[in-house]
């Protein structure tokens, strides 16, 4: 049995293997000011998160947009104040930088009629690494994480 093929077969492959080398990829805008999805041709996310962006502020979830814009209302009406997103926490030992933890947002809220501060990180799946980061903001900086 022969694998030959037959010039109308080679030309057909040769065509779909040059397309698939000149294949630009294509970039959206990042100035759009409603919420869209990205649907982009490529492999799905580990997680199975869907980029979406809010306000021009592209988020890694469909959960973490609409936690923004929860947290955006809440703003608006007084309940809490300076909204910050994507806050770097460095955690040092002793003067020893361990690792850099990202809370998804730092906001202060109310309590007692005082201001104070509260770090959120909206989760689906709470990964190992991310629990060890969280137990050492705790132990380190006293500080708890607030999921949602």
């Amino acid at each position: 049995m022969s694998a030959r093929w037959t010039e109308l077969e080679l030309a057909e492959y040769e065509s779909r293997r040059m397309q698939k080398r000149t294949r630009q990829p294509t970039y959206r805008e990042p100035s759009r000011v409603e919420a869209t999805t990205d649907k982009v041709d490529a492999a799905p996310s580990k997680y199975r998160n869907k980029k979406t962006e809010v306000d021009g502020i592209v988020f890694d979830s469909k959960k973490e947009a609409k936690r923004y814009q929860e947290l955006k209302m809440l703003e608006r009406t007084g309940d809490i104040k300076d909204l910050t997103l994507q806050v770097r926490i460095p955690l040092e030992v002793e003067g020893e930088r361990v690792c850099v933890y990202v809370c998804d947002f730092r906001y202060y809220g109310r309590k007692n009629g005082g201001w104070y501060p509260v770090y959120e990180d909206v989760k689906g799946k709470r990964t190992p690494v991310y629990l060890l980061k969280k137990k050492l903001v705790k132990a380190i900086l006293g500080v708890d994480i607030l999921e949602t």
